[in-house]
């Protein structure tokens, strides 16, 4: 009787350190949203959303009618970059498979925010490959085919053929976006060996090189670069895991399990807290990637990274850090996931929206995060002038 209470008593412990997770928007003390000036009025609007490819065709998904209608009030002035996992589970079906008929319905979802004068680009996350399959680079260019074949204009599929860029794209407001494929890095880590390898950069060190000639050519240029995986969070991947998914691990298979399973339960979130998949930043592979890219950055820092993976919204600045990491990757309400805040964290919300860089005419730049109303309303929750380099 006196072990199982003082098991008991642990257990109680632990959920006292472990907290909630968020279940609305978190603001850093002492910060409130920002107006853009009526003589301020904006050059330019990157959109930025990750993690929409999962839908369902009863659904009325107010994050695509909010984003399409946002974006197509300033055509030729706006840009669309959907930050991976494009298609879940895994990634495009093979034509004539039973499957097929809903990866296109997925991606087409996606590409009717597209209006006229509205350009933007994919990128690749891991579902995109199907995680660790050897025939994801064959997958992942199905997906890249299929967005190319519905010839919009201005819309491209980034990096291409499953290669790993880095490529860029250059935007008015003298912003450059440079994307890079972190999936192919993790592969690469953890030596996935792929059907095909025709690429111009065969490894990571090219990449890193390739990646500095860029940085050192955009001197001038406002950088954003982007990849499906992010540099730091509050969320999941990042190490957090609510109560309840110590207490219901079975609901990490479905949603529905709450089926409790204390103590045993808090095993999963520890295995992914020690390194168990390479998905997570406490793996070495995914910290090898950040500890390199932040290598360069602090060379030449960006004014923001850019991502999906974890699903929710965030803005982090890390102290001693001289960009910010900025995660939007619940474009939609199937997916969801565990955040809290840190002491990075600026904001943080776990709900479905997007995000929006607006470059001004005067050279400012605001982050503005939307959380769309049940119909679609365009709600602006927060905005954040950045601080530029």
């Amino acid at each position: 009787m006196k072990k199982k209470y003082i098991i008991f008593q642990l257990f109680l412990i632990s959920f006292y350190f472990i907290g909630c997770s968020l279940s609305e928007p978190y603001i850093k003390p002492g910060l409130k949203t920002q107006s853009i000036s009526p003589d301020d009025s904006v050059e330019f609007k990157l959109y930025l959303i990750g993690d929409a490819g999962k839908t369902n065709k009863e659904d009325f998904s107010e994050v695509f009618v909010a984003l399409k209608n946002d974006a197509g009030s300033t055509p030729g002035k706006s840009f669309i970059l959907f930050l991976g996992d494009n298609l879940y589970p895994n990634g495009m079906a093979e034509p004539g498979s039973s499957e097929r008929e809903l990866s296109e319905f997925y991606v087409d979802k996606q590409l009717e925010v597209f209006s006229e004068g509205v350009e933007g680009a994919f990128i690749p996350g891991n579902h995109d490959w199907a995680l660790n399959s050897p025939k994801g680079q064959e997958i992942l260019k199905m997906q890249e085919d299929y967005i190319l074949s519905k010839n919009i204009k201005g819309v491209s599929f980034l990096p291409s053929s499953g290669c790993p860029g880095p490529n860029y794209i250059d935007l008015p407001g003298n912003i450059r976006v440079i994307i890079g494929d972190s999936q192919w890095w993790l592969r690469n880590f953890n030596s996935v060996v792929d059907t095909v390898s025709d690429c111009d950069t065969k490894s990571i060190d090219e990449y890193i090189v390739n990646l500095e000639n860029i940085l050192e050519t955009s001197e001038g240029k406002t950088v954003v670069y982007a990849q499906h995986h992010p540099l730091f969070s509050s969320g999941e991947h990042g190490g957090f895991f609510d109560w309840k998914n110590h207490l219901f691990p079975l609901r990490n298979v479905a949603k529905w399990a709450y089926i409790p399973l204390p103590v045993a339960g808090s095993i999963y979130p520890l295995l992914r807290n020690n390194g168990i998949t390479p998905q997570d930043v406490s793996h070495s592979s995914y910290k090898s990637l950040i500890e390199r890219l932040d290598t360069i950055f602090k060379k030449y820092p960006p004014l923001l990274t850019v991502s999906g993976h974890d699903h929710n919204l965030q803005i982090n600045k890390v102290e001693g850090k001289n960009y910010y990491s900025v995660i939007s990757g619940r474009g939609t309400k199937r997916v969801s996931g565990d955040l809290t805040y840190k002491d990075f964290t600026i904001f943080a919300a776990p709900n479905p929206g997007y995000m929006v860089l607006n470059k001004t005419f005067k050279g400012k730049f605001f982050l503005s995060v939307v959380i769309p109303g049940e119909s679609g309303e365009i709600i602006t929750v927060f905005r954040t002038e950045l601080s530029v380099n």
